[in-house]
């Protein structure tokens, strides 16, 4: 099957679990660098998204499974967002790290961040790279891996590899912690989660 054919048998899927959910939505897919990117637009679509992005992240596993068992080949990445919440999350998510990676270059004491998904370690690592004087790492296993800011000369290797081959980095036992999700969520999921509440109210 071909990679539009499957980003058409995805766009179906996810106009199906719409339909479910009893929302009125527009549901467009396209093929990005053979990535599937499904987008749900439309109005109150706060329960496709969920706390924390727990719904719209069910989705589009659900979706890449709905796919996988229809295709006969290899199924490129399917990635669905729903209101532009992965677009808000991320910006939210850089201007969080940033502000974490600042702090840590003034106090000089390095801030362990929540547990996250490998795409939104990308993200800080990538956000905090553009701050002189700042290094990251990550620790732990997933689902519980996080991401370390350091300052740059405590950097312990190079953290996107960290993230790629599994690998564990060294770090001082003297760790602030920093929490992303309330941070984070409370600017990219706000509006939706006030929509999940007037529908959960209807």
């Amino acid at each position: 099957m071909s990679t539009e054919a499957q980003s058409e048998l995805a766009e179906t899927f996810v106009e199906g679990v719409v339909r479910c959910f009893g929302l009125s939505a527009t549901v467009q897919s396209t093929v990005v660098d053979d990535a599937i990117e499904v987008s749900v637009s439309g109005e109150g679509l706060g329960l496709l998204v969920g706390p924390r992005g727990a719904t719209i992240d069910a989705l589009q596993e659900l979706t890449r499974t709905a796919v996988q068992h229809r295709s006969d080949e290899h199924t490129g990445r399917i990635h669905v967002d729903v209101a532009g919440y992965r677009a808000r999350r991320a910006a939210a998510l850089k201007e969080f790290a940033q502000r974490i990676a600042t702090e840590v270059v003034e106090s000089g004491v390095s801030q362990a961040l929540e547990p996250m998904s490998a795409p939104d370690r990308k993200i800080v690592h990538d956000s905090v790279h553009e701050i002189a004087g700042t290094a990251t790492t990550s620790e732990g296993e997933d689902p519980r891996r996080y991401v370390v800011i350091l300052p740059a000369a405590g950097e312990a290797g190079e953290a996107d590899e960290d993230d790629a081959d599994g690998g564990d980095s060294a770090i001082d036992e003297d760790v602030d912690s920093a929490d992303v999700d309330d941070d984070v969520d409370e600017a990219a999921d706000a509006e939706d989660a006030d929509d999940a509440e007037d529908a959960d109210d209807e």
